[in-house]
């Protein structure tokens, strides 16, 4: 209970599998580093 309310007490369960390793950065020389838009 939390309070006076009837209460659950949620869990999640489950596996995962690592399939590899990303490094990402930001060229400071890239124009358009931070994206682009279209007008």
């Amino acid at each position: 209970k939390v309070g006076n309310h009837d209460a659950i007490v949620p869990s999640i369960s489950g596996w995962a599998r690592q399939h590899g390793i990303n490094t990402i950065f930001v060229d400071d020389r890239d124009p358009f580093a931070r994206g682009f838009q279209v007008t």
